[in-house]
């Protein structure tokens, strides 16, 4: 067992330096390893490790945030298979990492995999399509996420992504603002 647990230590130590070195290098270094993870490793941070290569987060979350799909893809097989997909890091998880990086590759690749298009830690934080409306206004992520079951009704501490995007064309006085909000609010409508 201590063992084990040590060789588990090891090889998050690898994937650590490996982020903070390059993405490319961590792709190597998961080549050269990949029997061995663990998709904790990969999912819950290490207060240690990323501490001593000055990363910020755990590496499936930091790949999403990344938006590198070569490197995200091979852990969300692993991750996907532990029942990981949705751990959460600082209440958010990978999905939203990846809408901040706007890569609709890696949400796609995400979504596949099983992550919740309506995951949400607690009511304090966004839902992922109240995100995309808000932050990302990429109508491409916007449909993908309706595609795979996300409610544009759902309200939390904020309004709901429908609310939000009512509440923008009424004071909109920029023409290009009010098509891309009509867009959002036709695709809203059409998946009722």
């Amino acid at each position: 067992m201590e063992l084990c647990l040590g060789l588990q230590f090891q090889y998050a130590e690898g994937i650590y330096q490996a982020l903070r070195v390059k993405s490319t290098s961590l792709m190597g270094f998961w080549a050269g390893h990949k029997r061995f993870w663990d998709a904790r490793a990969l999912v819950l941070p290490h207060p240690f490790l990323m501490a001593k290569y000055m990363v910020h987060m755990p590496p499936f979350h930091s790949a999403a945030r990344l938006g590198d799909l070569g490197l995200l893809k091979p852990m969300v097989k692993l991750v996907a298979q532990a029942g990981s997909i949705d751990t959460p890091f600082h209440d958010r998880s990978a999905l939203l990492y990846a809408m901040e990086a706007r890569c609709v590759h890696c949400i796609q690749c995400l979504l596949d995999a099983g992550a919740c298009a309506n995951f949400n830690v607690h009511p304090m934080v966004r839902t992922p399509l109240r995100y995309a409306v808000e932050e990302c206004s990429d109508v491409e992520i916007i449909k993908l996420l309706i595609d795979y079951d996300a409610e544009h009704a759902l309200k939390t501490r904020f309004s709901s992504p429908m609310e939000y995007v009512l509440s923008r064309l009424s004071p909109c006085h920029d023409a290009e603002e009010r098509r891309h909000f009509e867009l959002i609010l036709q695709y809203f409508e059409e998946t009722n």
